[in-house]
């Protein structure tokens, strides 16, 4: 059986954990907006986090507020689903190739244009070695892909770990990630 322990939301209304709102955004905000804000509340010093796409600093804060306090994070699997995927770096580096005049295709773009970056982020800055896997679903199917995460736990017999779903495009962003354990 998949018992959560912990839940993170991060939306546009703000941040919850385990539906507890620690930081509220003013109405109308972007999520994407409120990163940079979110990792000096979180007093984090974690350079890289100014190099990463958006979809890679909301994984990355969801995490960290996540795993706080967890110990022994190596064998943690993580199981995420997303919509849009890197749809918004991918934007992004196309225009540096469309500009016939300013023709300048950034490498450091190019870097975050695969969804399963986020979670390499997560595995390096927490040191996790586990399982790890990304799929691409639709945003209406959460809940069949949370059903179906349970039992891939299940069948694969994990013992820890996280999964969930996150999503940045256009400077609107969404995550909820769950910290789980079984029996």
């Amino acid at each position: 059986m998949v018992n959560s322990i912990k839940r993170v939301t991060i939306s546009n209304e703000g941040v919850f954990v385990n539906n507890v709102n620690i930081l509220p955004f003013a109405e109308g905000d972007f999520v994407t907006r409120r990163l940079k804000e979110l990792y000096h509340h979180l007093q984090l010093d974690y350079p890289k986090f100014f190099k990463m796409d958006n979809l890679s600093k909301l994984g990355i804060l969801a995490a960290e507020i996540l795993l706080e306090g967890v110990e022994n994070k190596k064998e943690l699997a993580i199981i995420l689903s997303t919509s849009s995927s890197s749809l918004e770096t991918d934007t992004a580096f196309q225009q540096t190739i469309n500009d016939e005049d300013n023709f300048f295709p950034s490498p450091a773009v190019f870097v975050y244009t695969l969804p399963n970056i986020v979670i390499g982020e997560i595995c390096i800055r927490h040191q996790i070695y586990a399982e790890n896997m990304m799929f691409i679903i639709n945003e209406n199917n959460i809940n069949d892909f949370y059903q179906q995460t349970k039992q891939l736990i299940e069948t694969m017999k994990l013992k820890r770990g996280i999964f969930g779903y996150l999503d940045c495009y256009l400077g609107q962003g969404k995550i909820e990630l769950f910290l789980f354990e079984t029996n």
